[in-house]
């Protein structure tokens, strides 16, 4: 977790790059970096906090269409990675520290923002991850309904929403965010796949034309999760997909900003756009053809889980007629 501050502006928590099934660290960070940003808040006499959550503090690979703010958070056992599940209990620790008092008695405002997924020029998390497979030759099929639609979040919309909450913790804004949560996006749902046709083509890659069923590749994801288990003390093997994501990209799901406008102003000014991203990556030359030096560590990844599917295959009739 970041954090962003000065004498004039709140402090803003962002995520960091974690790796994704590292639980130990993303407790450290999620909720061990979210408990010492309150109690700095609280000691320095901070008076405004603005959280920066995810959509899946309610969504577990259920259909949501039109979501609102009332929405209850996502039971326990619903939640399929532990970076969601932490993202809900430190956005609930936010939540429940509106009001209390500082060092000089004074009050922490605070409010949470629940983020689509981001993307736009220099975006590091999923852009370049997506890029690094189209050039690895691993983008070659689509899953779940051609229906199905998501929200994006643009950079632009995501630092107006950020400004805007603070802004909305003010005495000036009557307090209007504090204690509240809202859903952040560029309010505009798309199919994940069609989203990222434009960088595809962009870059000089074909659409894939094939589309599989949902169900099969979660049972890849979950696969990997599974090797990853097996195999992370002795070698640094990372998932292609992970649960978490195949029903983030092939599960409708996506949620409304009237509350964000209605109490921020809120309004994005860039709806669906790839052009920046797309232009981007043409200036660093990631065009096809551009060869990743990662292709090797694919390859051996690949045959570890297909060497470990075997064993399951080969052991589970002799588990079942037990």
């Amino acid at each position: 977790m970041a954090l962003t501050t000065s004498c004039v502006s709140p402090p803003i928590p962002t995520p960091l790059l974690l790796p994704q099934l590292d639980k130990k660290r993303i407790e450290l960070v999620n909720i061990g970096g979210t408990d010492t940003v309150i109690e700095a808040c609280l000691r320095h006499d901070v008076e405004r906090l603005v959280y920066t959550s995810t959509y899946n503090v309610v969504f577990g690979g259920q259909e949501i269409r039109d979501g609102d703010e009332a929405l209850p958070y996502l039971e326990d056992n619903m939640f399929t990675d532990h970076y969601s599940k932490t993202k809900m209990l430190a956005e609930q620790k936010v939540l429940a520290s509106e009001g209390a008092a500082t060092h000089s008695d004074r009050k922490l405002r605070v409010c949470v923002l629940r983020l689509a997924g981001v993307y736009g020029p220099g975006e590091m998390r999923h852009i370049p991850r997506i890029v690094s497979y189209l050039e690895q030759g691993l983008v070659k099929v689509t899953y779940g309904s051609r229906d199905s639609k998501v929200d994006f979040l643009h950079v632009d919309n995501l630092a107006q929403a950020h400004a805007l909450a603070a802004e909305a913790l003010t005495s000036q804004k009557h307090y209007i965010a504090a204690g509240k949560a809202y859903f952040i996006s560029d309010s505009k749902p798309v199919n994940n796949f069609e989203f990222f046709r434009p960088l595809f083509e962009g870059l000089g890659y074909g659409y894939p034309k094939v589309n599989l069923p949902l169900l099969p590749v979660f049972y890849f994801a979950w696969l990997t999760e599974l090797v990853h288990g097996l195999v992370s003390p002795v070698y640094n093997f990372q998932p292609i997909l992970t649960r978490t994501e195949v029903y983030k990209t092939g599960v409708t799901h996506y949620f409304s900003t009237e509350a964000a406008s209605r109490d921020l102003g809120y309004r994005p000014t860039v709806q669906n756009d790839l052009s920046g991203v797309v232009t981007f990556y043409r200036k660093l030359g990631r065009v096809k053809g551009h060869q990743s030096s990662t292709l090797v560590y694919y390859a051996v990844n690949m045959i570890i889980i297909f060497l470990i599917y075997t064993v399951i295959m080969f052991l589970l009739p002799r588990v079942t007629a037990l």
